[in-house]
């Protein structure tokens, strides 16, 4: 699998202004909902100092898969003096539909 992220470094007059982890590829939380990713920063001095920051991605759903439906159709019947918006209970077969 290819990774999901890249490091985007911005250096201005040759010294780095500024850093981005920027995704390389849309995140799918039916794959994995969340990750967990450990940035360390090292300097180039002597001695060599580091420091680590821990990062928790939580991936959020789209809505990219369509409702699926067992018929392609659905037949009810609903009385004509029934409100807007309320619920209205039907056999088993359908449970309550919302309109």
């Amino acid at each position: 699998m290819l990774p999901c992220w890249r490091l985007q470094v911005t250096e201005v007059g040759g010294r780095v202004k500024d850093l981005q982890l920027r995704l390389t590829r849309r995140l799918d939380r039916e794959h994995s909902p969340s990750y967990d990713l450990t940035v360390v920063a090292v300097d180039g001095g002597r001695p060599q100092r580091s420091a680590e920051l821990a990062v928790h991605v939580v991936v959020v759903d789209a809505n990219d898969n369509p409702p699926t439906f067992e018929h392609a159709e659905y037949l009810v019947q609903v009385r004509e003096d029934v409100a807007s918006g309320s619920c209205y209970p039907s056999d088993s077969y359908f449970g309550v539909v919302r309109f």
